[in-house]
């Protein structure tokens, strides 16, 4: 008799474990809409999500968002470097293009992850 309810205790603990895990793996991420002075920036492996990001002149906080694999970026010129787990200030004025580059050697793509930021 104990070995039943044993092997019953363990059949549901493992039925309940099954159920916790597909439910935890069903939650989605909730986009939080950006303020308007932050930029947001996409990468995965190897490239931005833009070509040319276009921009208002003023201080921005630079957000950082990795699709895949580990990426910060850099811009050329400048010492602002971007990591995925803090924003960056900076001052951008009007009429100027920047360079932004991967900083973080991530692959065999990693010298083609290049852009641009127009500051309009």
């Amino acid at each position: 008799m104990h070995k039943y309810a044993m092997l019953s205790l363990f059949v549901i603990a493992s039925a309940m474990a099954v159920v916790f895990s597909i439910t935890s793996i069903e939650k989605v991420e909730e986009e939080v809409p950006l303020a308007e002075n932050e930029v947001l920036f996409v990468m995965e492996n190897f490239a931005f999500d833009q070509e040319v990001y276009e921009i208002e002149a003023g201080e921005k906080v630079l957000l950082l968002e990795n699709k895949s694999g580990i990426h910060e970026f850099s811009i050329d010129g400048t010492e602002v470097n971007v990591t995925q787990n803090e924003g960056v200030n900076f001052t951008f004025e009007s009429g100027q293009e920047y360079t932004i580059r991967c900083s973080l050697t991530c692959g065999t793509g990693h010298l083609d992850m290049v852009s641009t930021i127009v500051v309009l």
